[in-house]
């Protein structure tokens, strides 16, 4: 899935609240059944309807896709039909729109992408400097394990309790043989003196409140449950314990000292866990199931109260017990804001924008590292390294990349592989054991393979560290563009490639604080896209295309008024081109307005612009007016910033 197609996005939206929804049934209760037989989203609500939109702007309702269930109640002990119904309406799910926002209770609304750690086990030094293994669990409750190396001591830390890690290993099967033959004499001797009578019922007591724990040996069976229903990923443990673990089991939490261990001694070092290798990529389509599914109490209980009271299905269901969680992510949480939408570029920046905080992510801006704040390799294709915000926000908050697309949770990137001589898609993961040739290093023509421009190639090495020139049978994949390592914010900055780094990230900001103005101009200096086709070949008038008005259809223009224009098509049939007419945004001072470029008689091709908005000129993107002053260097005067002006 392409992040920059808000009519993909939106049908994937809809796939997976509609799979959360049917997740719910069968509901099965002492007298009835609701079945679910089928859920779907109603009919296409067209992206292109900004009088709909309006309405619900100024009215303060939400624009939204219906979701509808047929479905059956049926008696559950004979499984005979009470009612049946076809289309069940079950919610409103808001609909993105082609400013990418969203329109809830009259506001728009963007939603973060949020970098999330993978499920895992992952080693750090903690600023005291002692070392500790973070468990992040994708099912279960996380928790830590440290190692005091002035003690020679390994401490399990679950919530506020914390344990000697020597009899929990025990308690897991462990043989001591192997743990001794691991860590050494001296630190299982040093393990031993810290067990005591009674960890073990502490921590069961604690990993299951509900189990009735009176002693250590009650406890070993609780505590072996609880961990084996927990669910790691045996991709990240391959690589941070050296062995594949779905689960935490005696093994890992053996691997996980060891390592620890090893770091201590200076054998092993600690996981980077910052480099995207270990980070889904979670956006809206993942975010609001998942706040479904964080509310499914409520939601089954409120349809169970009417369950056996009612006989029809449509009173068992209603849309309210899925459109409260919905609206709450929208309103209520922090991955979800009413950005200032003041220009085109500002929206599209919103819907790239990506962060490492709120909930599955970092919890408080306290605990955000210096190191999180960075650069990292591995964000390379994946994060713009220019478009952050000042302050400290630099560095958490991030953008997409424009060559950015989705498999799952999984980001992707296009690129070359020189070894099956074919483009593919790659996660960070797939692109970490080999050589990342960056694209200016080769010369792309139609229908061939990239052929490099020098005797030997600039790459990101598989370590991870600084670029380095290697040969080119040494490089494993290559990127397909410059253009596709910077967000569309970034790609709009003139001589981007010659900027110094600061000034660039000012100028995304900058932009993106553009007001439109009455007599805009088309920039006469504007940033080449690299498309073929002369109507996108710059990024201007790309990002033009995406806010002007063309029409759908070749014809005649049949009429015209403020906020529609008619094109009769060569069969005879009409077609209405919605415009935009004072529509509102969420800044104060900021709206959309469209200014038609044809007149009634006129002939139009399909695609042609009949249309401007107060941010475009001919289709193009303006947000300005073009300098016509010179600065004329005088006698080396001049330098930086500063300018010699005569008394004439």
């Amino acid at each position: 899935m392409s992040v920059l197609d808000p009519e993909g996005v939106m049908r994937t939206l809809e796939d997976r609240v509609a799979e959360k929804i049917g997740s719910f049934f069968p509901l099965v209760g002492k007298k009835h059944t609701l079945v679910a037989k089928k859920i779907y989203p109603g009919a296409n609500v067209g992206i292109d309807d900004v009088h709909a939109q309006k309405r619900a702007r100024l009215r303060g309702k939400t624009w939204s896709v219906p979701v509808y269930g047929d479905m059956d109640l049926v008696e559950t002990a004979s499984g005979k039909v009470v009612d049946s119904a076809k289309g069940v309406k079950l919610m409103n799910l808001p609909k993105l729109t082609r400013r990418y926002s969203y329109i809830v209770e009259g506001k728009g609304y963007q939603a973060d992408n949020q970098w999330r750690l993978k499920a895992g086990a992952y080693t750090r030094q903690k600023a005291n400097g002692e070392l500790e293994t973070q468990f992040n669990l994708a099912k279960g409750r996380g928790f830590r394990m440290g190692f005091r190396p002035s003690r020679r001591q390994f401490l399990m830390s679950y919530g506020t309790t914390n344990i000697p890690l020597l009899p929990v290993l025990q308690a897991m099967g462990v043989p001591d043989d192997t743990i001794r033959k691991a860590w050494g004499d001296e630190v299982y001797a040093a393990g031993m003196v810290g067990k005591k009578k009674g960890q073990l019922a502490k921590l069961a007591r604690t990993l299951d409140p509900r189990a009735v724990v009176e002693s250590d040996a009650d406890a070993v069976p609780v505590i072996r449950e609880v961990m084996g229903a927990t669910v790691l990923n045996n991709d990240t443990t391959r690589i941070t314990l050296g062995k594949p673990f779905d689960k935490v089991t005696g093994g890992a939490l053996l691997a996980a000292a060891n390592k620890l261990l090893g770091v201590s001694r200076g054998t092993d070092e600690v996981d980077n866990r910052d480099s995207l290798r270990f980070k889904e990529l979670w956006s809206i389509e993942d975010h609001l199931p998942e706040r479904i599914q964080n509310s499914s109490r409520r939601i089954r209980t409120k349809m169970m109260n009417n369950l056996d009271r009612k006989d029809r299905v449509r009173h068992v269901v209603t849309t309210d017990v899925f459109n409260i969680p919905t609206k709450a992510f929208f309103t209520s949480t922090s991955l979800s804001q009413q950005t200032s939408q003041v220009n085109p570029i500002d929206m599209v920046g919103g819907f790239l924008r990506t962060t490492i905080m709120g909930s599955g992510g970092i919890s408080s801006e306290n605990a955000v590292s210096l190191d999180a704040k960075m650069i990292d390799p591995s964000h390379l294709g994946f994060l713009d390294p220019v478009h952050t915000p000042e302050g400290s926000k630099t560095g958490v908050s991030g953008h997409l990349a424009l060559g950015v697309s989705k498999r799952g949770v999984e980001p992707t990137v296009r690129v070359f592989d020189t070894s099956t001589k074919k483009y593919v898609s790659k996660t960070p993961s797939e692109l970490a054991g080999k050589n990342v040739a960056f694209a200016d290093q080769y010369v792309f023509n139609q229908g061939e393979d990239p052929k490099p421009r020098f005797k030997q190639t600039t790459v990101i090495p598989p370590g991870g560290d600084d670029p380095k020139m290697v040969g080119h049978d040494e490089v494993g994949y290559i990127l397909q563009s410059p253009k596709t390592v910077f967000s569309m914010t970034a790609n709009l900055v003139p001589f981007l490639a010659s900027d110094q780094a600061n000034r660039a990230g000012m100028a995304t900001r900058h932009m993106e604080q553009a007001i439109s103005l009455k007599n805009r101009e088309e920039p006469l200096v504007q940033t080449v896209s690299g498309n073929q086709n002369e109507r996108y070949g710059t990024w201007e008038r790309i990002l033009g295309s995406m806010n002007a008005h063309a029409s759908p259809v070749s014809g005649k223009v049949t009429a015209i008024t403020s906020d529609t224009i008619t094109v009769e098509g060569r069969g005879g049939e009409s077609t209405k081109i919605q415009l935009y007419e004072n529509f509102p945004l969420n800044d104060k001072k900021a709206f959309i307005d469209s200014t038609p470029l044809v007149k009634v008689g006129d002939e139009v091709k399909k695609g042609q612009v009949v249309a401007d908005t107060n941010f475009t000129k001919d289709g193009v993107l303006s947000i300005g007016v073009n300098l016509r002053v010179g600065f004329l260097p005088y006698k080396g005067l001049v330098f930086e910033d500063g300018i010699v002006v005569s008394e004439t």
